[in-house]
């Protein structure tokens, strides 16, 4: 089994997870498609390329793979690493369904900073480990930062249903955004995502410790047996004044959709596992410390509100721009505070 073997290798595997958990949103804008088609896409793709790890690199070298891992686990351990799966794909399925409405970045700068949160308030309280004044302050900063981006997002909400004009031969103008959908979708996701790293955690404690290709392995299946269930909801309620998601719709998609879906869940994936094998590496010499894992997953999220901002020209009111940029910088600073949490 490929494992990494020293402190650098898994900060490195820490970056490029960090830019793997953003990159999926650019193959999302490129499909042009319902995000709740091309979510069932995503999942099988998670499930691929964890799949393709554990057959590949789980087997790799002598000694233990990640089949006899799994011999010798207990069961317990399997559906928490299935779980993690299923906890995983809810989050991307929130962002998605905020990010039809108000855009990658404030959907991104939302439920991350909230992640990042949740994140430090159950490392005090659950876990009763970290350095309480750096863990809370960050904490503090992470939720003050949210809000910011929250007020970006009730201005955007606002500006739209201002300028929104009636349809022909109506006078009534499409319904603009909700603000409490969209910061219902903002916070869920953020709650959920804030919770991953702790259901990750329980799929390791035990007498034997579950290996990082087994729960990516898991984790995709949790993902892909999850995904239709929790997408049935949005097929049937759809948000804004969007016409019902038939189902069989999602066979008429073209093959460059379908692709681009596979896409975004295979690097998704790939994200997830680096993350994994830098916070369980061979060694505990060579493991990522927890707040450094918190550091590249949730650091994701500023590349990712830049992309929205710059490349796709979100936000392009001096209101919402200004609220975005300083919800940027107060995540950056949490995230900085957050290094000294433990």
């Amino acid at each position: 089994m490929f494992l990494l073997d020293s402190s650098t290798a898994s900060l490195l595997a820490g970056f490029a997870a960090a830019l793997l958990l953003g990159l999926w949103v650019i193959t999302y804008k490129a499909a042009k498609w319902r995000f709740e088609f091309y979510y069932l896409d995503f999942a099988v793709g998670f499930l691929l390329v964890s799949a393709l790890a554990f057959a590949t690199l789980g087997s790799f070298g002598e000694g233990v793979t990640s089949m006899d891992n799994i011999a010798i686990v207990k069961p317990r351990l399997i559906l928490m690493a299935v779980a993690a799966g299923a906890a995983a794909i809810l989050a991307v399925l929130l962002q998605l369904a905020f990010a039809s409405i108000a855009g990658v970045a404030l959907s991104f700068l939302i439920s991350f900073s909230v992640a990042l949160a949740v994140h430090y308030i159950q490392f005090l309280v659950v876990l009763g480990r970290g350095i309480p004044v750096f863990a809370i302050g960050a904490a503090v900063i992470a939720l003050i930062a949210a809000g910011v981006a929250l007020s970006a997002y009730s201005a955007y909400a606002a500006e739209l249903r201002a300028a929104a004009t009636p349809a022909p031969n109506t006078k009534q103008a499409p319904a603009g955004p909700s603000t409490g959908i969209g910061m219902t979708l903002g916070i869920g996701g953020g709650f959920v995502l804030g919770l991953l790293f702790l259901v990750i955690r329980l799929a390791r404690v035990g007498d034997i410790e579950m290996q990082a290709y087994p729960i990516a392995l898991f984790g995709g299946v949790g993902a892909l047996l999850a995904a239709p269930v929790y997408d049935l909801f949005f097929i049937n309620v759809p948000l804004r004044s969007q016409n019902p998601a038939r189902i069989g719709r999602f066979f008429k998609g073209s093959a460059r959709q379908h692709l681009l879906g596979l896409a975004g869940g295979l690097l998704f994936g790939a994200g997830y596992l680096l993350l994994l094998l830098g916070m369980y590496g061979e060694t505990l010499e060579s493991r990522m410390r927890s707040v450094q894992a918190s550091f590249f997953g949730y650091g994701a999220a500023i590349p990712v509100a830049l992309y929205g901002i710059v490349a796709l020209g979100e936000l392009r009111s001096s209101r919402g721009l200004i609220f975005a940029y300083l919800s940027i910088l107060l995540l950056a600073a949490a995230l900085g505070l957050s290094l000294f949490a433990e």
